[in-house]
């Protein structure tokens, strides 16, 4: 019995040295240079992103992401899988600016950021709209909408959006398209842009209100020339 007290004590002893200080500090110094990485690549993909050097843009966020999976900020971590979806937005691949916004709203969701959480939401809905995946993106969109707005320009710029989405759905509804449209303008003071103004017109010629439609359509020409 003795000899296992011996061997018990010892052990205990051996258990209390293991805390070494300087491990500690060197662990320290290793998380905020892992810190530095990430934050120095972020910086230089949203350069490039700026730039319009996608390439190169996503290869410094996906450096960033790399190292993002060590921390326990899912904020960060979404912020990160966010702007890769937005590389791969300005490049058109579908695929992969929906797979990243989906990492986004998830850790966002996780997170209880409430505000990048119903952003998201409507940045991806929009995604799958592209997509003409409409089961998926009205889905999305119902939650969007359901919520109570953080950003009533966001808000109003999903509006022109989902107006113009209204076009192209298998079964169009131009009077849907131009109520949502003035609901953006009227209650939210959306700005639309040529884009927005545009599709704006074809609805109302598909309605019937030739007139209206062809002063915007000529309005919108005197800008271009």
């Amino acid at each position: 019995v003795l000899s296992i007290q011996n061997r018990l004590n010892r052990t205990r002893l051996t258990n209390k040295v293991v805390y070494n200080p300087h491990w500690y500090i060197f662990n320290r110094k290793l998380r905020s240079v892992v810190y530095g990485i990430i934050y120095i690549s972020s910086i230089f993909g949203r350069l490039y992103y700026n730039g319009g050097d996608y390439l190169s843009a996503v290869k410094c966020y996906m450096q960033a992401k790399e190292y993002s999976m060590r921390s326990v900020d899912l904020v960060f971590r979404g912020l990160i899988s966010s702007a890769i979806s937005d590389v791969y937005a300005q490049n058109n691949n579908f695929p992969e600016k929906i797979r990243y916004s989906k990492e986004a709203l998830e850790c966002f969701s996780e997170a209880g950021d409430s505000c990048r959480t119903w952003i998201t939401t409507g940045r991806l809905a929009s995604y799958y709209a592209d997509c003409k995946d409409w089961d998926k993106s009205d889905s999305l969109y119902s939650i969007f909408l359901s919520s109570p707005p953080h950003d009533t320009a966001v808000l109003a710029e999903h509006l022109f959006n989902i107006a113009r989405y209204s076009l192209f759905r298998p079964e169009p509804n131009p009077r849907q398209s131009v109520a949502i449209f003035q609901k953006a303008v009227d209650e939210y003071g959306g700005k639309p842009s040529a884009i927005d103004y545009a599709s704006f017109a074809y609805a109302l010629d598909n309605i019937g209100c030739h007139r209206a439609a062809d002063s915007i359509f000529s309005q919108l020409e005197e800008r271009v020339n």
